[in-house]
C-alpha cells in the first residue's frame, strides 16, 4: 500500500515538473550510518504561479565519481518523464566532483541543456566565508572551537540544558520569581565563570552574523558596505557596532573602551573573504533589474533602467546554442522583441514596487492574467529568475528526515523503502482528507489480484 500511496505522490509531483515552464534542481551528497552514499535531489518549479521546492529522488551511490552521479540523474530524468531541456537552474555545493570546469557533472548536463546556469549554494559559501575568516583571526578560530565545545556539553544532557535555561533567563531578566531564587543564584555563578571576552564577542558576532543571515536578501555591495560603516571605521569614526553589542556595553560601560582589536581584523577578514567567495557575475547581477525593488524612484530614470542589464540577459538566452555534435538549439526568447516589451512592462513593476519579487509577480500574474501572451519573453525571463536556487538548505532539511527515518535500530532500511518514506513524509499533503485515497487503493487492488474485504468500507 505504501508503494501504491507513493506512487500516486510521484506521479502527481512530476506532472507539477512537466507542467512548470522551466525547473531547477538542488543536489547534495552524504555519508549515513551504514557507510552508504546517499544522492538527495530537490526540484524547484512553479505551481499555480509561484515558485515551490519539491523533494524529488533519494539515489545509492556506488562510487562519488562524476560519470556515476551524471548517469544516476540522467536515468532519473528520462525515466520519469521529465523534460531535460527545461532544466535551467543548477544548484550545488563546492564540490570539484559537482563543479569542475571541464569534467563535472554541471559541465557535461550543460553539454545536453545548453542554458543551464551552475549556483553555488549560498549557505555553503557563507559558511567557507566564516570559516577562512576565522582562521585569519586567532581568537576567533578558538572562539570557534569553544562554540563547538559548548554545544556539544550542553546538547547531551537534558539537566544541562535546563541549567542553560536558567543561565539565559538570570541573563536577560533580573526579575524573576521568588521561588526561583536559589535556581538564579546558581545561575548567575555559573554566568560569571564565563569569559569576558567570551561574552562580548558573542553580541558582536550575533550582530555580524544576522548581516550575513539576510545576505539573500540585500545586495553583496550593500552588505560589504554595512560591515564596513558599522564594524570597522567609517570617515575615520570608530564602529559603531550593533545593537545587541551597543546594549551590552551601556549595561556594562566597563567595556566602553576595551573593545578588543581582534573585532576589526574580524570585521576586515570577513569583507576580505565575502569578496572571494561571491565573486561578481554579470549574468546573475543582471537579473536584479526585475526584482521590483530594484526600481528607480525617479520618473526620469525609468527609461534608461535595466536596458544594459537586459541586453546581457538577451545574449544568454536570445541567441542560438550548438550542441557538441553541431545539432542547433533555438533561443529561448527573442532579444529584439525583448527589449520592447521591456519598455512597458516597467511602468507595470510600479504597481508592485512595495512587494518583493516572488509576491510582486505572482501579484501581476493574477491580476493580469494576460501579461504573459502580451510579453511572452520578459515573462519567460521572470520565470527564469524566480526558480534560481539560492540555497541548499531544503536539500539538508532531506538529510535530517533521513536521520530521522534511518536510525541505528533500522540501519537494514534499503534506499527504495527509504526514498518511498521520505517521499511521503516531505511531499504527502498536510490535510490527508486532501489525497486521492481512492486512486491510490485502485492502484494497490490491481497490482495483484487481492481478495479484498468490503464490508468494513
Amino acid at each position: 500500500m505504501e508503494k501504491s500511496i507513493t506512487s500516486i505522490i510521484k506521479q502527481e509531483l512530476y506532472q507539477e515538473i512537466n507542467d512548470s515552464s522551466f525547473w531547477s534542481i538542488m543536489i547534495d551528497k552524504t555519508t549515513f550510518i551504514s557507510n552508504e552514499k546517499h544522492l538527495a535531489i530537490v526540484s524547484k518549479h512553479f505551481l499555480h504561479n509561484i515558485p515551490v521546492l519539491r523533494y524529488i529522488r533519494l539515489i545509492e551511490l556506488e562510487n562519488c565519481i562524476t560519470d556515476n552521479i551524471l548517469i544516476q540523474i540522467l536515468e532519473f530524468i528520462q525515466n520519469n518523464g521529465l523534460n531535460l531541456n527545461s532544466l535551467i537552474h543548477f544548484g550545488s555545493d563546492d564540490a570539484s566532483t559537482m563543479v569542475g570546469c571541464k569534467n563535472g557533472v554541471v559541465a557535461k548536463l550543460k553539454e545536453l541543456s545548453l542554458f543551464l546556469i551552475l549556483v553555488h549554494c549560498i549557505s555553503h559559501r557563507l559558511h567557507l566565508v566564516e570559516k577562512n575568516a576565522a582562521n585569519e583571526v586567532q581568537y576567533f578560530k578558538k572562539y570557534e572551537a569553544m562554540c563547538k565545545e559548548l554545544y556539544s556539553y550542553f546538547s547531551k544532557s537534558y539537566k544541562r540544558m535546563l541549567n542553560l535555561k536558567m543561565i539565559q533567563e538570570s541573563n536577560d531578566d533580573p526579575h524573576l520569581h521568588a521561588g526561583d531564587q536559589r535556581d538564579r543564584d546558581q545561575a548567575k555563578k555559573l554566568l560569571e565563570l564565563v569569559d569576558s571576552k567570551l561574552k562580548i564577542s558573542t553580541m558582536y558576532m550575533a550582530d555580524l552574523i544576522y548581516l550575513l543571515t539576510i545576505l539573500s536578501q540585500i545586495s553583496l555591495d550593500a552588505t560589504i558596505t554595512t560591515i564596513k560603516t558599522r564594524f570597522i571605521s567609517f570617515d575615520d569614526q570608530p564602529p559603531v557596532y550593533g545593537t545587541n553589542l551597543q546594549q551590552f556595553i551601556q549595561n556594562n560601560s566597563f567595556y566602553n573602551n576595551h573593545i578588543p582589536d581582534d573585532f576589526v581584523h574580524f570585521a576586515k577578514a570577513l569583507v576580505r573573504n565575502l569578496q572571494a567567495c561571491f565573486p561578481y557575475n554579470e549574468l546573475y547581477d543582471s537579473m536584479k533589474i526585475l526584482d521590483p525593488k530594484e526600481l528607480p524612484l525617479q520618473e526620469s530614470a525609468l527609461s534608461s533602467y535595466g536596458i544594459e542589464e537586459l541586453k546581457l540577459l538577451c545574449e544568454h538566452f536570445g541567441n542560438q546554442k550548438h550542441k557538441s555534435n553541431g545539432t542547433p538549439v533555438q533561443p529561448l526568447i527573442n532579444s529584439s522583441e525583448c527589449k520592447k516589451e521591456w519598455q512597458m512592462v516597467k511602468h507595470i513593476m510600479k504597481s508592485i514596487r512595495n512587494y518583493d519579487i516572488i509576491e510582486g509577480w505572482h501579484h501581476i500574474w493574477s491580476t493580469c492574467p494576460q501579461f504573459k501572451n502580451k510579453f511572452p519573453n520578459v515573462n519567460i525571463l521572470v520565470n527564469i529568475v524566480l526558480l534560481v536556487p539560492l540555497s541548499n538548505a531544503n536539500v539538508e532539511r532531506v538529510f535530517s528526515q533521513h536521520k530521522l527515518t534511518k536510525t541505528r535500530l533500522r540501519n537494514k532500511l534499503n534506499v527504495k523503502t527509504l526514498d518511498m518514506h521520505l517521499m511521503i513524509l516531505l511531499n504527502a499533503p498536510d490535510n490527508i482528507e486532501e489525497f486521492n485515497w481512492d486512486k491510490a487503493f485502485n492502484q494497490w487492488k490491481n497490482e495483484h489480484v487481492r481478495r479484498v474485504n468490503t464490508n468494513n468500507f
